[in-house]
């Protein structure tokens, strides 16, 4: 049964971050970029502050954008 809550989690998440992305919800690039890294931080095992994921996910959604424009 968590198999399909897992599931159903995936499928809400991947439709915040649409909404995100088709500004609905009033995002940048920048922001969803930022979303998207601060999930990959968190699944990981690291025990940090919550302030510490989120000043990390824009310094990955800032390379992002740097790599944009190369």
């Amino acid at each position: 049964m968590s198999e399909v809550y897992e599931t159903i989690g995936y499928v809400v998440l991947g439709f915040f971050s649409v909404m995100c992305l088709t500004k609905i919800a009033k995002c940048s690039l920048r922001d969803y970029f930022a979303a998207n890294a601060m999930q990959g931080l968190l699944s990981s095992d690291v025990n940090a502050p919550l302030e510490t994921f989120a000043k990390q996910s824009y310094k990955v959604a800032d390379a992002m954008m740097k790599a944009r424009e190369a």
